[in-house]
């Protein structure tokens, strides 16, 4: 089997070890994800999936999945320059694959700030229409949506437990990063980071998309991206033994601005492009990211937009959050 993809950051972990071993960790429809000797998360992904970060991707027929190749958690693996062996007939070829770049797209030409923010409230009326809010997704919009806009949503905007819980405890988190009080974002993060059920906890994936779009936000105003940096690496460090394995190096990596392509595609249509439709699509495309993930997702993603806006505001301007919406749960 060809591998038709691979990252970069995989690729060149690869080549550097020679033969890297490491054990299945965890095997999906769609996804196999290998922890190596060096405690490094590599990823076999299908072309049902966008990439991420420190993956391989290969071309599965329709009736296949990583179960049908036989491959089990525990499985043995060897990661060789030019190939990928499995303790099974399994192997895939790496030579030819197409190597993309998970690093952020950090330089673009900025919009105006009208548009940027039109750009941000069509992200939010995507998810409020098309978003699964069985996860977190509606806690963007209880902080963000105001008015007649949160009214239109009421029906999908009921807490359940896990939002219930997260709401007051990911506002503060947001005080504090326009407070710039590192001290307080550690501490808060902590009460955050793995709660929710999944591979990807839904706390988790806010908070990915809450850090990318930090990241974004500092290079479109042409703010202080070393600041932003700091802010999401005092959110990652927070990640050790409180979330599951895939979900830490989610965060670790997201924190760098390292994401799926298509959530990087969405950041860079919302910060760049003036085409509704464009953005559109690229809401629509992260939104299918698994049941409630692409959605927990777009509502951090939305957030942090719309932090990285009030964060521009005049020094004499106060930076608070807008009161926020109660919708019972």
């Amino acid at each position: 089997m060809k591998a038709v993809a691979i990252c970069k950051s995989a690729k060149e972990l690869i080549e550097r070890d020679k033969r890297m071993s490491g054990k299945i960790q965890s095997v999906f429809a769609n996804v196999c994800n290998v922890q190596t000797k060096d405690n490094v998360l590599l990823s076999i992904i299908s072309t049902r999936v966008w990439n991420v970060p420190r993956s391989i991707c290969i071309n599965l027929q329709d009736w296949d999945s990583m179960y049908s190749l036989g491959l089990k958690v525990g499985m043995d693996v060897i990661f060789q320059p030019d190939v990928v062996r499995f303790a099974s007939p399994l192997r895939i070829d790496l030579a030819g694959a197409k190597v993309w770049d998970p690093l952020p797209v950090l330089q673009f030409s900025p919009i105006d700030s009208a548009v940027l923010k039109r750009n941000v409230e069509t992200v939010g009326m995507i998810l409020g229409q098309q978003g699964n809010f069985a996860g977190i997704g509606n806690v963007g919009f209880l902080l963000f949506t105001q008015g007649a806009a949160s009214i239109c949503y009421s029906n999908k905007l009921q807490q359940n437990a896990t939002s219930r819980f997260l709401l007051p405890e990911i506002e503060k988190l947001l005080s504090f990063i326009l407070a710039d009080d590192l001290a307080g974002i550690e501490q808060t993060v902590q009460g955050i980071v793995g709660c929710g059920p999944g591979l990807t906890p839904a706390a988790d994936d806010f908070l990915c998309g809450l850090m990318v779009s930090l990241l974004y936000s500092a290079a479109n105003f042409g703010a202080d991206l070393a600041r932003a940096y700091q802010i999401n690496r005092a959110i990652a460090a927070q990640v050790q033994n409180r979330t599951t394995r895939v979900s830490a190096e989610m965060l670790r990596l997201a924190s760098e601005g390292q994401v799926a392509e298509s959530v990087r595609r969405l950041l860079l249509t919302v910060f760049s492009h003036k085409d509704r439709k464009t953005l559109e699509n690229a809401v629509l495309l992260v939104l299918d990211h698994g049941d409630t993930s692409g959605s927990d997702l777009v509502a951090g993603l939305y957030a942090g937009c719309n932090l990285g806006i009030l964060l521009q505001k005049l020094p004499s301007e106060p930076k608070t959050l807008p009161a926020c919406t109660s919708i019972a749960g």
